[in-house]
């Protein structure tokens, strides 16, 4: 473990010797701080202001990384140079207009000569808005167009003529289906009951018919031309008569 050599008692000139010592960051932790700021990319669902948090907090981690501030090289009061805030803010203009979709945008925004963060940050609020505008007002378009074109075939039922619903949601034409689906069931089954009533006639005519034709089978007759002979009967004969023979009638 290194220690830490101060001769102040100052606890921030303390903290800025320990910072100073274990504060510093290697090499290949830069490195992965640098390749993180470079690949932020703004989301499907990321808006363009979440978006420009996104990138800013990961220049601040970028920026943790590196040695203290009194090891870097700072220009002189008043003398015009680059330095690494010149710097901070060309990596933070090349992040915004890589990390987003706005292929125009970025052309024109990098056809000027100068460019400041601020003026990349309003020009992609501006487009962002324009594009949600037009969405929005296409999508209200089309969803009118699709509502005055299905009003008419739609506005009265083919039923009941009333409007503002079809014949499928009509509650009308559901009642008198069910009412007409019942009655024809019901006549169905007064068919079937009547048609077994009737069987049992048709049987007592049929016997009827066997029996009638079973005593004329039984009686018999002799025809001889017009006259029939037919053998008379005990009580058709008068009393003290014998049968003799046939009787011609």
């Amino acid at each position: 473990m290194r220690s830490v050599a101060t001769a102040s008692s100052d606890p921030q000139a303390i903290l800025d010797a320990i910072k100073a010592t274990y504060g510093v960051s290697s090499f290949a932790t830069q490195h992965n701080a640098l390749q993180a700021f470079l690949a932020v990319r703004q989301e499907s669902s990321e808006t363009i202001t979440a978006f420009i948090s996104h990138v800013r907090e990961a220049l601040r981690y970028l920026q943790s990384t590196r040695p203290h501030i009194a090891t870097l090289a700072i220009p002189a009061a008043g003398s015009v140079g680059y330095s690494l805030v010149d710097s901070d803010k060309e990596l933070l203009i090349s992040v915004l207009l890589q990390g987003t979709k706005y292929t125009a945008l970025t052309t024109s925004l990098l056809t000027q000569s100068e460019l400041t963060v601020q003026q990349v940050e309003d020009a992609l609020k501006n487009e962002e808005a324009h594009r949600l505008g037009v969405t929005a007002a296409a999508a209200a378009s089309a969803a009118s167009s699709v509502s005055n074109s299905a009003a008419p075939a739609s506005s009265v039922c083919a039923f009941c003529h009333m409007n503002g619903h079809t014949v499928e949601r009509c509650w009308k034409f559901e009642e008198y289906s069910k009412k007409a689906q019942e009655e024809v069931k019901a006549n169905s089954n007064n068919s079937n009951s009547n048609s077994r009533k009737r069987r049992p006639r048709k049987d007592n005519k049929d016997n009827k018919g066997k029996a009638n034709t079973a005593q004329e089978n039984q009686t018999p007759t002799e025809s001889a031309g017009a006259a029939s002979v037919r053998p008379p009967t005990s009580s058709s004969l008068m009393p003290g008569m014998q049968t003799q023979g046939p009787l011609l009638i």
